[in-house]
């Protein structure tokens, strides 16, 4: 008898699907105009094409605008443009080893006892 209930629900399908999202979108907080942003664990970085994209916008932007006081800075921002179509044509990106590189972007490494234990003594 007490197995009457779950077997009736599981013939009808429910708890087969369930939504990945609030049924409401947006939730309570839409309804009261609250805007949140979700949470998110740990210290979030960017991707690495979005960081590339930021680092050749701005040596471009750097260089033309400051063109106008030395020309010759100009071919700055053509090694940048050849330097991305080269990357595309190529599928590897010099500027994206170079950022890969970086501490910001470095992974959580690994650490066992023996490092531990050769970093006291």
């Amino acid at each position: 008898m007490p197995l009457r209930r779950p077997r009736r629900a599981g013939r009808a399908g429910v708890g087969r699907h369930r939504p990945t999202g609030p049924s409401c979108p947006g939730g309570r907080h839409d309804r009261l105009g609250v805007r949140r942003r979700p949470r998110q664990p740990g210290r979030q970085t960017w991707e690495l094409e979005r960081q590339v994209r930021l680092v050749a916008g701005s040596a471009v932007a750097a260089s033309v605008l400051g063109s106008t006081v030395s020309p010759r800075l100009k071919w700055i921002a053509a090694a940048i443009g050849s330097g991305l179509t080269v990357a595309a044509m190529t599928n590897t990106c010099a500027m994206g080893m170079a950022l890969s590189a970086m501490p910001w972007n470095r992974g959580a490494q690994e650490v066992d006892i023996a490092d531990v234990l050769g970093a006291w003594g």
